[in-house]
């Protein structure tokens, strides 16, 4: 092992530091035997190909000749793809989160021999920063302390701090109030979103904040949701220019964010303002969502009916390169629209500075004129022109039945027919690339080439996908199929469950795990498995399980699919599927002879007069 063995490795992320001087290795049985036969801690690394502070530290540490001697002589290195590994990642982030108090990538953790973590850390200096101990500093004292303590680290158990459900069964509107107000304890009143730092998009809380306007017409959870909503889609998060939207933003005020874009953001943000648009009537909130169709059918199809997983924050080593604007550029456009536009239209404050650079934000909220569109465009034109962000090709499962399930969304909400199409293809072209002969879904594949995971988020975001094709599917022939389908799927997803609760994976290399509960940014393993069978139990006329209220906040996704359970969605069965622009979001549609509708625990013949009554 002492050379660097990423030259062979399939993930971007990992080929990315096939040429540091640090020996790393793949995660793999036989690299683990020999840190346990031999007696040699781990340094693990964990990361993704679009990280900004991941490429800071291969450019520094990861290539500092001092740094990989003292790695290369007393730890066998690791680097992870969490992409690859949600597994492993989420076993070291629980650990990082429990000892340092918050989390991020790139992950850097030192290991026993047996692979327990004893601690974790995020960016490491080589060189001594302010407190920051350098990274060579940190390594003597890791080696220190294992000398010294080695024996009395104890194992970390993530089944102790797994967390999991809220206990209190109030139901109705008054426990719909209940997990409304503890959103509202962490709302910010003057900017929108969750917390009073960094601020990343609540896409599962402002679903369930939906759910309250509708069910129950809770005012907080409108207020919340509009206010987040406009925040996301005018200041610093959302790409005015290409649509969709960037990871998180660094400061209150949503001004300046990260600038990788995500597949499973751009998913998430489509569901979210399609079904906006739904429940607020809002315009704005329509053209966000096509926006995000546009760049995601721009940016990240691959060419064969699937999304890749990622672009770059950074621009030839410069974070948000391609996004930024020098004030020049933005005067020569007013000069070619013949007005002062831009200054009109952006908000050109202190908040919008970047380094040298502007970072657009809109300064006018309200829908987009035709002209504001036009000038757009031509905005986006040169903005082509420039060098453009790598991208992290890989066709990760659960991303793209995550983004067909949204398209599947927005197509009723936007009454598009083109994105539901559009939806199948993606589940058919994802089958034909990322499901083995036995019918088992793998975690990513690339240029063809499938890996050997097997995930419960990958499964249980394809029978969620499933549920929506099922319900909106009218040919009896094709609805048949995907009904055969759905319940091969359902089959899968439950092989991840038993008696002591749900497993993230089935990995010959790592143990199993409880599955991560935590709905951000994307819906959580469980959360997506939870509401996708209660939604094929009563696609399939059954009762689905009963399942506890989850914790508001950190569980909101979740909370959607005790709404299922405890009634508080309708089922309407009917020959025909009912339009959906007339039904609230609160609804599943089935097919059956005769038309008749349930809610609450009671069935009646026919279609309500009015949808849920207070």
């Amino acid at each position: 092992m002492q050379t660097n063995a990423l030259e062979r490795a399939r993930s971007p992320y990992l080929q990315r530091h096939r040429d540091n001087p640090v020996w790393w290795q793949e995660w793999t049985e036989d690299v683990l035997a020999v840190a346990r036969d031999q007696s040699i801690p781990l340094f693990v690394s964990v990361g993704y190909a679009t990280c900004h502070w991941c490429h800071v530290m291969a450019r520094e540490a990861f290539s500092d000749p001092d740094v990989a001697d003292i790695l290369n002589r007393d730890f066998i290195s690791i680097k992870v793809d969490r992409e690859e590994r949600p597994d492993i990642d989420q076993y070291l982030m629980t650990f990082l989160i429990a000892s340092q108090g918050s989390g991020g990538w790139p992950l850097n953790a030192f290991l026993t021999p047996e692979g327990n973590p004893f601690l974790a850390l995020t960016y490491i200096p080589v060189q001594q920063r302010r407190r920051m101990p350098g990274f060579s500093n940190i390594c003597t004292q890791v080696l220190t302390f294992l000398e010294e303590r080695g024996s009395d680290i104890p194992r970390f158990d993530l089944t102790t701090i797994s967390g999991g459900t809220a206990t209190d069964g109030t139901v109705g509107c008054e426990g719909i109030g209940e997990l409304v107000g503890t959103i509202a304890g962490s709302y910010d009143t003057h900017h929108g979103g969750l917390g009073e730092q960094a601020k990343f998009p609540p896409y599962n809380t402002l679903l369930f904040l939906f759910h309250a306007v509708a069910i129950c017409d809770n005012r907080r959870a409108r207020e919340i949701a509009e206010t987040t909503l406009s925040a996301m889609a005018d200041r610093g998060l959302h790409d005015h220019v290409g649509g969709g939207f960037f990871r998180y933003c660094t400061d209150r005020s949503w001004s300046i964010p990260h600038f990788e874009k995500m597949l499973y953001d751009q998913a998430m943000a489509l569901w979210v303002y399609a079904e906006a648009y739904a429940t607020l009537k809002n315009l704005r909130y329509r053209q966000v969502a096509e926006s995000i169709y546009e760049c995601l059918e721009r940016d990240f199809s691959d060419g064969n009916g699937c999304y890749i997983s990622a672009h770059d924050a950074e621009t030839h080593g410069q974070e948000g390169r391609t996004y930024l604007w020098t004030d020049e550029e933005l005067h020569r456009f007013d000069s070619e629209f013949h007005a002062e536009w831009t200054r009109d239209f952006f908000d050109f404050g202190e908040a919008s500075r970047f380094e040298r650079f502007r970072h657009l934000l809109r300064r006018r909220d309200g829908p987009l004129g035709k002209t504001d569109q036009s000038r757009l465009r031509r905005m986006l034109e040169y903005r082509a022109r420039r060098p453009q962000p790598n991208r992290d090709e890989k066709v990760v499962t659960a991303w793209n039945a995550l983004a067909a399930t949204s398209l599947a969304i927005a197509a009723r909400r936007l009454e598009r027919e083109d994105m539901r199409d559009r939806a199948i293809r993606i589940y058919r072209a994802l089958a034909d690339r990322n499901q083995r002969d036995d019918g088992n879904w793998c975690r990513s594949s690339l240029g063809g080439d499938r890996d050997a995971g097997r995930f419960l988020e990958d499964e249980a975001a394809v029978l969620l996908l499933l549920t929506y094709l099922v319900e909106d599917e009218t040919d009896p022939e094709l609805a048949d199929l995907l009904r055969e389908e759905l319940r091969a799927a359902a089959r899968r997803v439950e092989s991840f469950r038993d008696d002591s609760g749900w497993t993230s994976a089935r990995m010959r290399d790592f143990p199993e795990i409880p599955a991560d509960r935590f709905d951000s940014p994307s819906p959580s393993p469980v959360s997506l498995a939870e509401l996708a069978l209660q939604r094929t139990a009563l696609l399939e006329q059954r009762s689905g399980r009963t399942i506890e209220r989850g914790r508001a906040i950190e569980q909101d996704f979740y909370n959607i699919a005790w709404l299922v359970a405890i009634g508080e969605y309708y089922l309407v069965e009917s020959p025909a599927p009912h339009p959906w622009s007339e039904t609230p979001i609160n609804l599943i549609q089935a097919r059956a002879p005769k038309t008749t509708w349930c809610f609450r625990g009671v069935c009646r013949r026919g279609l309500p007069e009015s949808w849920n009554p207070l």
